[in-house]
């Protein structure tokens, strides 16, 4: 594989992940305001959406390291 190939994909991942952060960080947001929320009952919505952060941290942390080990080939 091309060098020039391994560092575009290495951009990838990592744009990918800070895409994920965002993600995460917006939904951390919606969580927050569903719980403070007084119009209806949201706690299976919130439950739904924290069980789901963790997994996004797993990914974007699983990107980086990918992108960290391109970094050492490229």
């Amino acid at each position: 594989m091309h060098i020039e190939r391994l560092g575009t994909i290495q951009d990838d991942l990592e744009h990918t992940a800070a895409h994920l952060e965002a993600l995460s960080r917006m939904l951390q947001g919606h969580a927050l305001f569903l719980r403070h929320s007084t119009y209806a009952d949201n706690s299976a919505d919130i439950d739904y959406i924290e069980r789901h952060l963790s997994g996004l941290a797993a990914s974007v942390t699983d990107l980086r390291g990918v992108a960290r080990n391109i970094a050492k080939v490229a």
